[in-house]
């Protein structure tokens, strides 16, 4: 019985804090104003101990290229194939 009467105030506190928060909606708050670029020259994405895992950074001019790291077997060589050819 004790339960019964427990759930039912925590019920009906429950159903007061809803209605305080709908009747005391406010109006969403606007930035003052809008930048329509974000520059940056990199970006780092690192893990909870701080340690960088991506990166995406500025590169010297010229020639556009595609770099990327082959995976390693488990001895430490590269493997046969190639992904980006």
């Amino acid at each position: 019985m004790k339960n019964t009467h427990a759930l039912t105030a925590l019920t009906l506190v429950n159903l007061g804090m809803r209605v305080f928060v709908l009747s005391h909606n406010t109006a969403p708050v606007q930035a003052s104003g809008t930048e329509q670029v974000v520059r940056a020259r990199a970006l780092e994405i690192v893990d909870a101990q701080g340690k960088v895992r991506a990166s995406i950074s500025i590169i010297p001019e010229g020639p556009a290229r595609l770099t990327a790291r082959a995976p390693r077997t488990a001895a430490g060589s590269s493997p046969k194939r190639s992904f980006f050819g």
